[in-house]
């Protein structure tokens, strides 16, 4: 009976390698495990740095929200009653010289009390010299 020696030793390596492994398997099965336990930190170290994400969002949405609410109070109700607050000073002021210092010391608040600059002084057109009239020049 004809047997083929290269078959008898490629099936008895296989075999072999089956039966025992070796520490190359050892070290793949551990790095394998390894690199899935750092998947797995990633995933989780992902998800918290999103999940922290979405929550400031939520947050700063929230306050804008606030804000909003707060600027419209102020320039629908709180903004009239500051500006006739301040005309009423304006007139005032106006009327009684004795408030004129005290509306001086704070009058980049009150517009119609800050000094105007003078106004610049204007030329007038140049005119034509006149013609020399014939008595002149006799």
């Amino acid at each position: 009976m004809p047997t083929d020696n290269q078959g008898d030793l490629l099936h008895g390596k296989r075999a072999a390698s089956a039966k025992a492994p070796d520490a190359s398997d050892s070290k793949s099965k551990l790095l394998y495990v390894l690199l899935c336990l750092l998947f797995a930190g990633l995933i989780l170290t992902d998800l918290g740095v999103f999940g922290a994400f979405y929550w400031q969002t939520r947050q700063v949405r929230r306050r804008l929200d606030q804000f909003r609410q707060a600027i419209t109070k102020h320039q629908h109700v709180e903004q009239p009653i500051i500006d006739d607050v301040t005309s009423k000073l304006e007139a005032y002021a106006i009327q009684n010289k004795d408030f004129q210092p005290i509306a001086q010391r704070y009058a980049p608040l009150f517009p119609r009390l800050q000094p105007q600059p003078p106004a610049a002084p204007t030329k007038a057109p140049a005119t034509a010299p006149a013609a020399p009239s014939a008595k002149a020049s006799k």
